[in-house]
């Protein structure tokens, strides 16, 4: 792991691990990149990119959600139901593909703006900065950077321990930093009446299944298979969990819930 340790005096934070690497972001509007270089970080919940348009690059069902098989050969696939929020960026060198990473994050056939982070450790001190003036500063658990692990594995099988924790030899937050490697969006057309219909192959399998079993019947004809290769993304992402936190005190004050619960949340430095 290419990480470097920054130290902190805010109690939730006592240190973190920053990338050493060199790391860019990329937005599909030039308003969305300045609003960044100004010191304006949207950070987006995990849990939306399981529910965008079948067909989005972004778009991963599994997100917030780990898939592992432990010694015994036993599938966990276990699932996270805090809100947790990401910044994400890609590592880049010599070998990244520039062009292809532009066209892949651009919008309506324009090519991505890619910003280059000059100093990762400035930048996550101006983050924390900007959490610690935060209306909604209790409500954020903790700050902590992770590197992409591209071994998620989806069992083909009803043998899952679903919803359960995995063995103790497997990291439990697992599911904050594993992605499958590719997903591949299948379209078909109706020869009837032209309707058209595309499904992920990241769907729960049983879903999947279904659809496989549905459209490749003779009133189907299938159109096309886009694969999406999510490795060549590279990524890292800062990430803070939301859950909820109670404030107040006990000698007749109301205790407050704390939750931030919205898709998108920017901290502003």
């Amino acid at each position: 792991m290419k990480l470097e340790k920054i130290l902190s005096s805010d109690e939730k934070i006592s240190s973190l691990y920053v990338p050493s690497c060199k790391l860019c972001r990329f937005f599909s509007k030039p308003e969305y990149a300045e609003l960044f270089k100004n010191g304006k970080y949207r950070f987006g919940n995990l849990q939306q990119y399981q529910k965008m348009e079948c067909g989005d690059v972004r778009a991963d069902p599994t997100e917030q959600e780990s898939c592992v098989y432990d010694q015994k050969g036993r599938y966990f696939r276990h699932r996270s139901l805090d809100n947790h929020y990401a910044l994400c960026f890609t590592e880049v060198d010599e070998n990244t593909d520039m062009p292809k990473l532009k066209e892949r994050f651009g919008d309506e056939g324009k090519d991505a703006i890619c910003v280059s982070i000059e100093d990762n450790i400035e930048l996550t001190k101006k983050i924390l900065s900007a959490w610690r003036q935060s209306p909604d500063k209790e409500a954020i658990w903790f700050f902590q950077w992770f590197q992409i692990e591209y071994t998620k594995n989806l069992a083909n099988n009803s043998l899952i321990f679903d919803g359960m924790q995995p063995p103790s030899e497997l990291d439990k937050e697992l599911y904050l930093y594993q992605k499958p490697k590719s997903h591949a969006i299948h379209k078909f057309k109706h020869v009837g009446n032209g309707k058209i219909i595309q499904f992920s192959d990241l769907e729960d399998y049983n879903v999947y299944r279904d659809n496989v079993l549905r459209y490749t019947e003779k009133d189907w004809e299938k159109m096309e298979s886009i694969v999406h290769n999510f490795e060549i993304e590279r990524e890292w992402r800062l990430v803070f969990t939301s859950g909820e936190t109670m404030t107040g005190r006990l000698n007749g004050d109301a205790l407050e819930m704390l939750k931030i619960e919205a898709d998108y949340y920017t901290l502003e430095f």
